[in-house]
């Protein structure tokens, strides 16, 4: 009976397990309220040195920022970007490419 009961225990446990792996959040870490990584639309752009701009991006949800980011290519209005916080006030982003 006691082996029974055991077994019992560790099958729950397993079960669990195997429905928290199934159903765990994803690997994006919060800056915020705002997930690591987004999609966004730059809305206006001013060049501040070689590779910082200070870009107001709309966000895919509707919200607006205003962020110094950090890009490697040459930004312009229209362009649509993944944005990766860097930093709290510098963030990096990348111009979306679709494949």
């Amino acid at each position: 009976m006691e082996k029974l009961l055991i077994a019992a225990g560790i099958g729950m446990i397993a079960i669990a397990l195997i429905g928290f792996l199934i159903n765990r959040p994803k690997r994006e870490k919060m800056v915020g309220n705002i997930r690591r990584t987004l999609k966004a639309k730059v809305e206006k752009v001013e060049m501040l040195g070689d590779y910082l701009y200070r870009a107001t991006l709309r966000l895919q949800d509707g919200r607006i920022l205003n962020k110094t980011v950090f890009a490697t290519e040459p930004l312009n209005s229209g362009d649509k970007v993944v944005i990766e916080p860097i930093k709290s006030e510098v963030w990096r982003v990348f111009k979306f490419k679709k494949e």
